[in-house]
Formats: structure tokens, sequence, C-alpha cells
């Protein structure tokens, strides 16, 4: 009996669940802002899916997130800005996005769209604790205006 019950704990503990994203830990602010495309804080203020290439698809999961940038430390970003998310999987190695939560965004650009994801530095700011990517970062440039047509 004694040796069942070890051996069920030992296949228990054995046993790992697989993660659908595995991450290289980031490294420091300063080399993760060299590596980056484009660093920014901005509000999300709308999250829409991104239209397959296919019309006759509803799309692949991705999303376009919109935001209002405050501050840019890399980039050439204007106040309004659409980050797309990096992986057409849903779920996977994506950020959590909600409108209205701040956050600080390390983006890398591939074929003329800008993409981020879990794998990245990129994080929610939110009031009740300080970000040390914002004190490492310093203050920042503001965002370029919106152009107008």
């Amino acid at each position: 009996m004694r040796l069942t019950i070890l051996f069920a704990v030992a296949v228990v503990g054995a046993v790992r669940t697989a993660s659908a994203c595995s991450c290289v830990p980031p490294q420091p602010v300063k080399v993760e802002l060299k590596r980056a495309d484009a660093v920014f804080q901005g509000t999300v203020v709308s999250i829409d899916p991104i239209a397959s290439p296919d019309a006759s698809t509803s799309g692949d999961g991705r999303l376009a997130v919109t935001f209002d940038v405050a501050r840019v430390w890399k980039g050439d970003i204007s106040k309004r800005f659409i980050l797309n998310s990096v992986s057409p999987h849903v779920g996977m190695c994506e950020l959590d996005f909600a409108v209205g939560d701040r956050w600080v965004i390390y983006a890398n650009g591939r074929d003329g769209q800008m993409y981020s994801g879990l794998c990245t530095r990129s994080h929610r700011v939110d009031g009740k604790k300080p970000s040390p990517d914002l004190r490492a970062l310093g203050v920042g440039k503001r965002a370029k205006p919106v152009e107008t047509p």
C-alpha cells in the first residue's frame, strides 16, 4: 500500500502541463529598449478583430489594438497608434488588453505592421504599484500629433 502511494506521488509529481507559450525571460529595460523598434506608454481606446485577407473567412483571431499614446521612448509613434496582436492563435502568447487599461509597450515591426506579445517587456501599468520600467526609461517624449487628411 505504501509503495502504491509513493508511486502515485512520483507519477503525479513528474507530470507537467504544457504551456502554450514559452518565453525566455526578458532582458533588462535598456537591453530590451535597444532590441525593440518602438517603446511607448498608452491607454487602450479600442480593440478590433483584424479581417482575414480571404473574404470567405472571418479572420484568424488577431486583434488591432488602438492606443492613445502618452509617452514615447523609441520609434516614430503618433498620438493614436494601432498595434497588432502577435499570434494568429488567440490566447497563446497574447497580451490581455482591455479598453481603458494603461500599458508600456515594447513592439517590433514586420511587414509594415507593429506587433507585441507576451514574450516582451510589455506590461499593464496600474496606479497600485509603480512600473520599474517607467523609472528606468525616464521621461520620454510626447507622441507625434495625429495627421489629418
